[in-house]
């Protein structure tokens, strides 16, 4: 049953990551906007059983972690987006426990659900945020590392608030890679990202990009 499940995410997970790349305008629906968010407030309390009753943490981390090790440098700024209830942020938050890393996700409850564990695991330097990832509050160049698992990217937005010479991440669990990789680097290229960094780790994919810092060059 379990082979079956996995099978069924990663096809999920590929579809996820083709539509989000090759129809980002719909992500910016109103409708879709408020599907995503009734969806994951009605399921916030038991999200993360779902996600254990899947697979172990580590195949969730897995990729996220590989890249994160990949950065030539700790980055001192974090935005993770659509961060539900906080895997990731806070795994950044122990793998750099002298950044600032904020945690943004447009469902309330999850957030709820996120300080939770951040209270319960002594984390309370980390910061939380309700709001849409397509319209965020911060100023241009601000992050260091943005990234996002797991969940629809909106990269405009991501490029926007990543400071020049910093690095976008995108960290995906079950994903088919030789179907999404072109479609991934062919759409972070026409962004103007480069030093594109394709890693793959468990049984899912990660890739980093730089966005170019024209002072340097």
């Amino acid at each position: 049953m379990k082979q079956i499940n996995h099978l069924l995410a990663k096809g999920m997970a590929t579809q996820l990551v083709l539509g989000s790349f090759t129809m980002p305008g719909l992500m910016k629906t109103r409708g879709f906007v408020g599907l995503m968010n009734r969806i994951f407030s009605k399921i916030a309390p038991s999200y993360d059983r779902i996600w254990t009753d899947l697979a172990p943490e580590s195949v969730f981390l897995g990729p996220l972690t590989a890249a994160a090790r990949s950065l030539k440098a700790a980055p001192l700024r974090i935005l993770d987006l659509a961060c539900g209830t906080g895997l990731a942020t806070l795994h950044l938050g122990r793998l750099f426990p002298e950044s600032q890393v904020v945690g943004a996700d447009l469902s309330e409850r999850m957030i709820q659900v996120m300080e939770q564990k951040m209270k319960s695991a002594g984390l309370r330097y980390l910061q939380t945020l309700v709001c849409n990832s397509d319209r965020l509050p911060f100023e241009d160049g601000l992050f260091d590392l943005v990234l996002t698992q797991n969940a629809p990217p909106y990269l405009e937005e991501m490029v926007r608030v990543l400071r020049p010479g910093g690095r976008l991440l995108l960290a995906y669990s079950f994903v088919m890679v030789p179907l999404v990789r072109g479609v991934m680097a062919r759409r972070l290229e026409g962004l103007g990202l480069e030093d594109l960094n394709f890693i793959q780790a468990e049984q899912g994919l990660a890739v980093t990009a730089g966005k170019p810092d024209r002072t340097h060059a």
